[in-house]
């Protein structure tokens, strides 16, 4: 009898013990939609610092079938009635349509099978075969255009007045029935909890649930975003001493996107460490931190007969590990909105569980990043991490790596600049390029965006406000070089280029030089016909004879840039530079001439107008 008791006594306390720990709460999360959001006018910030959130706890799994059930949401009062702007059979296909055609379908299901190679996947739960369900309940809140509405006072009750709807539907606690709730919150208005915006929001760390403004809960973008919270994955910041949690957009731990279609892309490389999909690809460095060999995306998991590594983890035995990886640019990682086909350097808390990641380098071929203070107290040693060679052109691309030791007085070449905050060259993108969906449009200017990324000109950096190459927005690619490709190949026959029309004044004098080639087919500098090709208006009728025919005249320019005045050549080689309205190939430098380019600009030796060839 007393040995029947001891057990029973040890197994309460190791019951305790259990919740204690699958309870514990690590930390809550939130999101930053850092474009703007058009319906709701409003630009959210980085800046949002939330509390824990302690419910529904249990072990995180980043393996296996994990069960899912979205959740449409009318709230009903005296006043109004509110309900997802979405029916059913839109929220099955954007959260649970497997599609082999993923490209064209690219949500929670098709994202999460292809990023993890089929490790981890989405399904509805049994009791709910289609994944959905609509629940009515009854709360005071009313819709108001750029109202604020708290997380405690508002969004968090709709939330549980949902679940214990749930409840009574399916006759027990819905949590005990499925692995996650996607709580979708018909659109009231603007969420805040006093510390910042956001449109989305997850339990976090071995959490049940996640909430979506309305149509945020069709986004993969955010749906990604909110259940890799759920398992146990922390936000991505780029730069430490910037502060910014959410910028770091090489995977979908930065900040979100408004597209429904994308950004097709996956988790970063801190990330993928942690969530252990790669785990026999990847090379561990601790005692021996010495190594040379090659990376290849995630993408190209199953491509090389498992010869090459997908991550490298450099653990410094202390409080940090370092990731490496190669964040190759293609197939379901082609929407990597930074760094593509870069190799990176993440950071993050050595001890496993929640912990943001900051990026410590973004190298391209060439480029060494030294690492410091690896190792216990009183070993420190400091670790140089090259790229020796970046071969695209291989099947599978691969970045070759050699990781050693780096003694103190050696030479290093700096890691290549992100770009933010600096110009770069900015090209503009063809009118194929543009992303379909306009929301992927609406982004930041060319000197807040990293090399390799899109970005609206606003006349900054020399872009263009009236380019309206993608409909009525200025898009660009911004680059630290001019495209390779381009240099000095480039002269504009049988290419879409900027077109200036031609003053009146210049129109020729006899009628029949103006039986003229159209824009698309000329070289740089030439007159052209404007029929409505490469946006030139046909019925411009600038050029116009005695018997009232109109000719649509144009000069084919492509778009320039002032250059800086660090990057002035010399007087000689100025003089002889060619007037833009003549000079061809993107990259090439030329003089301004009042047609293609404006004179009186002085940015050179305070009296050469000096232009560089962008488009």
């Amino acid at each position: 009898m007393i040995l029947c008791l001891n057990i029973i006594v040890l197994l309460i306390l190791a019951h305790i013990t259990m919740a204690t720990t699958t309870k514990k709460r690590i930390r809550g999360s939130s999101v930053k939609y850092m474009r703007e959001k058009q319906e709701l006018n409003v630009k959210f910030t980085e800046d949002h610092i939330e509390e824990p959130i302690k419910e529904n706890r249990r072990l995180t799994s980043t393996t296996g079938v994990k069960t899912v059930l979205a959740v449409r949401i009318t709230v009903t009062n005296a006043v109004n009635s509110l309900t997802n702007s979405f029916d059913e059979t839109k929220l099955i296909e954007k959260v649970f349509k497997k599609d082999d055609n993923w490209k064209d379908n690219w949500n929670l299901v098709n994202a999460m099978s292809k990023c993890s190679f089929g490790k981890l996947k989405i399904e509805p739960p049994a009791a709910v075969p289609r994944g959905v369900a609509t629940v009515t309940i009854e709360n005071a809140v009313t819709y108001e255009a750029g109202k604020r509405h708290s997380w405690k006072d508002t969004i968090e009750s709709i939330k549980d007045e949902a679940k214990k709807k749930l409840d009574e539907l399916y006759g027990e606690d819905i949590y005990d029935l499925v692995d996650e709730v996607m709580y979708c919150i018909p659109k009231i208005g603007i969420w805040n909890d006093g510390n910042g915006d956001y449109m989305a929001k997850a339990s976090g760390a071995g959490g049940q649930w996640t909430v979506y403004n309305d149509e945020m809960c069709l986004k993969p973008s955010y749906q990604m975003h909110e259940i890799g919270h759920n398992l146990d994955i922390a936000h991505a910041g780029n730069k430490e001493e910037d502060g910014n949690r959410y910028s770091d957009t090489s995977g979908v731990m930065g900040s979100s996107y408004g597209s429904f279609g994308g950004p097709i892309m996956c988790f970063h490389g801190a990330a993928n460490y942690q969530l252990g999909w790669f785990q026999d690809r990847t090379e561990t460095l601790n005692d021996k931190l010495k190594w040379k060999g090659k990376l290849i995306g995630l993408v190209d998991y199953e491509n090389d007969n498992k010869e090459s590594s997908v991550l490298i983890d450099i653990d410094d035995g202390t409080e940090f590990r370092y990731v490496v990886s190669f964040n190759r640019k293609s197939s379901f990682n082609s929407g990597t909105d930074l760094g593509g086909d870069k190799v990176f350097i993440h950071k993050r808390n050595r001890n496993g569980g929640w912990s943001q990641s900051w990026i410590v380098a973004m190298m391209g071929e060439g480029d060494e990043q030294v690492i410091h203070d690896i190792g216990p107290d009183g070993d420190k040693k400091k670790v140089m991490v090259k790229v020796r060679n970046i071969d695209l052109t291989s099947e599978p691309a691969f970045a070759k790596i050699r990781i050693k030791y780096h003694a103190d007085d050696a030479p290093t070449k700096p890691p290549m600049s992100s770009g933010m905050g600096e110009c770069g060259v900015n090209t503009p993108i063809k009118t194929s390029e543009c992303p379909t969906d306009t929301q992927d449009l609406n982004i930041f200017n060319c000197q807040r965006v990293a090399y390799g990324e899109l970005c609206n000109g606003k006349g900054l950096c020399g872009t263009s406000v009236n380019l309206d190459n993608c409909g009525k927005y200025n898009i660009y690619r911004k680059t630290l070089k001019p495209p390779k490709q381009q240099l000095m190949k480039d002269t504009g026959i049988n290419m879409c280029k900027k077109n200036i029309p031609l003053h009146p004044k210049k129109c020729p004098k006899v009628e029949s030089e103006l039986n003229l080639k159209t824009c698309d087919q000329v070289a740089y500098g030439e007159l052209c016909e404007g029929d409505g090709e490469c946006d030139t208006n046909p019925l411009l009728n600038n050029c116009n004879f005695s018997d009232n025919k109109g000719y649509d005249v144009y000069v084919k320019c492509g778009d320039v840039q002032p250059i800086l005045e660090k990057d002035c050549p010399k007087k000689k080689i100025i003089k002889n530079l060619q007037k833009c309205s003549k000079a061809g190939g993107n990259g090439t430098l030329c003089r301004g001439d009042n047609i293609c380019a404006a004179k009186k600009l002085r940015n050179c030796n305070n009296k050469y107008d000096v232009y560089r060839k962008i488009g």
